[in-house]
Formats: C-alpha cells, sequence, structure tokens
C-alpha cells in the first residue's frame, strides 16, 4: 500500500508540524486548507513556510522538536 487515507476534521484545532522543507510546506498547506491551527517546530523554513508565518497563518517556533511540543497536539506530522 503506497498511500494511507485519512479523514479527520481538524478545524481550529492544534496541528504540529515537524520539519519545515517542501515536503513539510505541502502537509501545511493542506493542515491550513482543513482549517487547522498550524504549529511548526524546525530549526529553518522554507520559502513558503517562511510566507505563512509572516502573514500570521501559522506559528513558526526556530528550533528542534521537544516532546512537549505534543501537549495539545490533535495530529502531530514528521516531516523532515
Amino acid at each position: 500500500m503506497s498511500h494511507l487515507a485519512l479523514f479527520a476534521d481538524v478545524r481550529g484545532r492544534r496541528c504540529l508540524v515537524v520539519g519545515a522543507g517542501p515536503v513539510a510546506a505541502r502537509k501545511i498547506e493542506a493542515l491550513l486548507a482543513a482549517g487547522a491551527e498550524v504549529v511548526v517546530v524546525a530549526p529553518e523554513a522554507c520559502a513558503r513556510v517562511r510566507e505563512h508565518a509572516a502573514a500570521g497563518r501559522l506559528a513558526h517556533r526556530a528550533r528542534g522538536f521537544e516532546e512537549a511540543d505534543l501537549d495539545g497536539a490533535a495530529l502531530a506530522v514528521a516531516a523532515s
């Protein structure tokens, strides 16, 4: 199986994305489109992720992952 179908109502729910490169950016775009409150944890971010952060569409924590980042998250995506 090459795909995992996942249907989750993430509207208004905090979703964590660990990583901020091109793969993460695609995941972030999908989460934002679904209405999620997106928090990104990564020391550095690609241009698209920085644009979303600058526009206030997501929170970017410019550091490495910490276990406490999972607290309160409805969904976590590792895209590093």
